[in-house]
């Protein structure tokens, strides 16, 4: 008996050892891939220069070769996001001899300053991105003595081009990518290339429409219309399998944009760069690399804390229905941002709610389960690993000074919401259950916000997304971590920070 018991174990061990083997070698594998997409990513910049200034307060990146031999090209960056995301077609154009000026809008990215205007209407914001982004076509025209300018626009900013190119004369090509614009185009508007993604059928539809308002029927695609000689030049192009952030990042949108607007079509190919490739394979190896090393630490009992279902069910309760209806009415104005001031008055008081009916029983103190060490690591990583890629290939994930107020606000209600969800997965029984329920529920409840308050409250749909997007990112990994080293405070505490982190440099800035 003893040697089958002998003899079972040591098969278990072997089989332990393998498994734990076959971690370490795919955790190798995993760091050679990792180096090898940043040495792909940083030979895509090699020999272009990036620069960033300020233009009377507008944050301005501009991307150029030593000796830039064509035109002026201002991009614009869309609705919610910031200039980064138009970092990969900046290189392509800068390595094919243009000179690029990046910016950010008011509210977005690196902007301290805000929006503010009724989104509905063309005298709101409308009204001062375009005067935004004619002060910068103005100052390096000047600057850099250009006589004509090429405009490149993604999402809401292909309508702010097309707007502001309508009372100008100094366009040589207009370019709208993922463009839904409805403007009646002028009669001697300059060449206008539009490029969709195949998976924007509702845009490609209206990008349809507008070329049939300025006369030309039946729309093909990938056929130009007119001639770049007499600058009237239209075309609709449709990148296979690309969506709304993808197409920013397909070197078939990087080729459509080159070939339209470069006289010499000579090498265009090599132009092209695969930026968004290489920072995604950045972003996917930190995110396996933390897993993998997850899966090797010794597992920890959880902490079993009893939880009570009907406690439980009158926070769902409160949390649906009355917590939004309150805030319709009564709100504390902390932060000067309707949607962010929404954001902690209404954690703020789900916070309070689970104190007061809390579902967890905690028998015992539970400060043993802070590790300061995991928090420091957790946040390093996160924030100068995950987060670097974030906010240098996607959009602004960094906060400027601006933005810091908002951040340790946000902080007092993000870190109290993430340590009750981590206490609902230290449940004795179905804990993954309560907490996933608990994030679905905080969702809902944000959804009837909005629909309560719709005119003051639309950015929080994007707020509701970066919720969703952080429990997906960080939260998992979070958890899987915690799943083994039962360090619960210490895991809420950094997802707490990194939630606030999210909101802050993400939500655009609106009044």
């Amino acid at each position: 008996m003893n040697e089958k018991l002998i003899d079972f174990s040591d098969r278990a061990l072997i089989k332990f050892n393998r498994r734990k083997s076959f971690t370490l070698f795919l955790l190798g594998c995993l760091i050679f891939l990792l180096l090898f997409f940043i040495r792909n990513l940083l030979e895509e910049e090699k020999f272009v220069i990036t620069k960033s200034e300020n233009l009377e307060g507008v944050p301005i990146t501009i991307t150029t070769n030593e000796k830039p031999s064509g035109y002026l090209v201002v991009i614009a960056h869309g609705f919610a996001g910031s200039s980064t995301f138009m970092r990969s077609i900046a290189v392509a154009l800068a390595r094919a001899g243009h000179f690029t000026v990046r910016f950010d809008f008011y509210g977005h990215g690196e902007s301290a300053n805000p929006f503010y205007g009724d989104v509905m209407r063309k005298t709101g914001p409308t009204r001062r991105f375009i005067n935004q982004l004619n002060l910068v076509i103005d100052e390096y025209k000047k600057r850099y003595n250009y006589a004509k300018v090429v405009l490149v626009g993604h999402s809401m900013a292909s309508d702010i081009i097309v707007r502001a190119t309508q009372n100008r004369e100094d366009i040589a090509s207009v370019i709208a990518i993922s463009s839904y614009t409805g403007e009646i185009l002028k009669k001697n508007f300059p060449n206008f290339l539009v490029v969709n993604g195949e998976w924007e059928k509702g845009l490609i539809a209206k990008t349809k429409e507008l070329f049939n308002a300025n006369g030309i029927s039946g729309v093909q695609v990938e056929k130009i219309y007119g001639k770049h000689s007499a600058n009237n030049a239209r075309k609709l192009s449709v990148i296979s399998g690309a969506d709304h952030v993808g197409i920013l990042y397909a070197k078939k949108t990087q080729t459509e944009i080159l070939n339209w607007i470069t006289p010499s079509k000579e090498g265009i190919e090599n132009k092209t760069n695969r930026i968004g490739v290489w920072a995604l394979g950045i972003f996917a190896s930190l995110w396996f690399i933390l897993f993998f090393i997850s899966s090797l630490l010794a597992k920890n009992k959880r902490e079993n804390f009893p939880t009570s279902k009907l406690r439980f069910s009158i926070l769902v309760f409160m949390i649906l229905i009355p917590v939004p209806l309150f805030l319709s009415k009564f709100q504390i104005s902390l932060i000067n941002f309707p949607v962010h001031n929404h954001i902690f008055n209404h954690l703020f008081i789900i916070s309070c709610l689970s104190i007061l009916f809390s579902p967890v029983h905690f028998w015992e103190k539970w400060i043993h389960t802070f590790n300061l060490r995991i928090i420091a690591f957790l946040l390093f990583y996160f924030i100068f690993g995950l987060g670097y890629i974030l906010n240098f290939y996607v959009s602004q994930y960094y906060i400027s000074g601006g933005r810091v107020e908002i951040f340790l606000i946000l902080m007092i209600v993000t870190i109290p919401i993430c340590l009750i969800t981590q206490a609902f997965y230290e449940a004795s029984k179905n804990g993954s259950i309560y907490a996933n329920l608990f994030k679905t529920v905080i969702i809902c409840s944000l959804i009837y916000s909005v629909y309560l308050d719709p005119p003051n409250l639309f950015l929080l749909v994007y707020a509701i997304l970066l919720f969703i997007s952080f429990n997906v990112v960080f939260g998992f990994l979070s958890n899987f971590l915690n799943n083994k080293i039962r360090s619960f405070v210490s895991i809420g505490i950094v997802n707490g920070i990194v939630l606030s982190l999210t909101f802050t440099s993400a939500i655009p800035l609106y009044i």
